[in-house]
């Protein structure tokens, strides 16, 4: 794979140099934990409890060990059901993106440059087994169902069921092109945000076996939340915020913490119904009030920008996110500065 790219011409390398450079914030943002579980892979979790959690030890030592997160991914590769999953496009990101182009690879750590840092190089480890371990684990349990039970193992089924799992675990589709790498080094995780709109969607494009599928991991885990929202709620340990108009929507409350298990579909819902209504609960005093609509799609766009050009949007604001005063110092080191 070396050998490839290292044939491209000096406008592509130049190119891919480039993203690479612009991508690097985004990776040290996003690196030093393990997210994964929770946010990619928090969709697929309740509907494949044994695959989900099956992960988690495998993330755990692929973080500390480079030699163990290569074994995986060469049994993962080794499986018998391996080339059907590569013929049915099942994602699987390459361990490295020394030996892969930008483009193919997770877009949270899009960036040859930082790679190279020992923490990033052990997140990105962890970040791609544990995702890959999921995606393969659950396509292979689905396609050893439909095997006993008698249904036919089609390559259009497989396909279908491919690209579900793919964007139910964070892999949205940005269409035909190769803007992967460019797309990344503007917005945040745009895969990830499209992945939320497009999972769902699944229910009215799938094939007639995969859909079956898609509602039964929806179903498990839009109420799952909500029964967990709600056990936790009735505790009395925790605060559950219920309208949909305020930031603090589907979220558990614990004094000035939040925990939000939605897994990027949070954002959305809230943003959809403060569009649709024109008005915001505040969080301060509770009180309903209304919105700019404009205002609002402007404040949701900001929200999704990459470190580097959130920093740059801010200058040309004069204020930060919050509205608050800008200080140089502060705001520079958080483009680099891991969550």
């Amino acid at each position: 794979a070396e050998a490839v790219l290292s044939k491209r011409t000096f406008g592509k390398k130049a190119l891919d140099e480039f993203l690479s450079i612009a991508n690097a914030p985004r990776a040290l943002v996003a690196s030093a934990d393990l997210s994964a579980p929770l946010r990619q892979g928090i969709m697929l979790g309740p509907g494949h409890p044994k695959e989900f959690f099956g992960g988690l030890v495998p993330m755990v030592r692929a973080f500390t060990s480079e030699s163990f997160a290569r074994a995986t991914d060469e049994a993962l590769r080794a499986r018998p059901t391996f080339a059907l999953a590569e013929k049915a496009n099942l994602y699987l990101a390459p361990l490295s993106s020394r030996a892969a182009s930008l483009s193919s690879h997770e877009e949270a750590y899009m960036s040859r440059l930082v790679e190279r840092l020992p923490w990033v190089r052990s997140s990105q480890r962890a970040y791609v087994t544990y995702l890959n371990k999921l995606r393969a684990d659950v396509f292979d349990t689905l396609i050893a169902g439909w095997e006993r039970s008698g249904k036919p193992v089609t390559e259009e089924n497989a396909r279908s069921l491919a690209d579900f799992i793919n964007k139910a675990s964070g892999r949205g589709s940005l269409g035909k092109s190769n803007l992967g790498p460019a797309v990344n080094a503007v917005f945040f995780a745009p895969r990830l945000v499209l992945s939320r709109i497009q999972a769902p969607t699944k229910l009215l494009t799938a094939t007639w076996e995969v859909r079956k599928t898609v509602v039964k991991d929806m179903v498990a885990f839009f109420v799952g939340g909500i029964t967990g929202l709600t056990m936790l709620e009735l505790s009395g340990a925790v605060d559950v915020e219920h309208n949909p108009l305020s930031s603090d929507f589907g979220r558990v409350r614990i004094g000035p913490t939040r925990l939000d298990f939605w897994g990027g579909e949070q954002p959305l819902a809230r943003f959809i119904a403060q569009m649709l209504t024109g008005l915001r609960k505040a969080l301060s005093t509770g009180e309903i009030h209304d919105i700019s609509r404009p205002d609002t799609a402007e404040r949701f766009f900001r929200s999704k920008l990459a470190p580097a050009p959130s920093l740059l949007y801010d200058y040309y604001k004069g204020n930060n996110f919050f509205g608050g005063d800008i200080n140089a110092e502060e705001e520079a080191l958080k483009t680099v500065t891991p969550i």
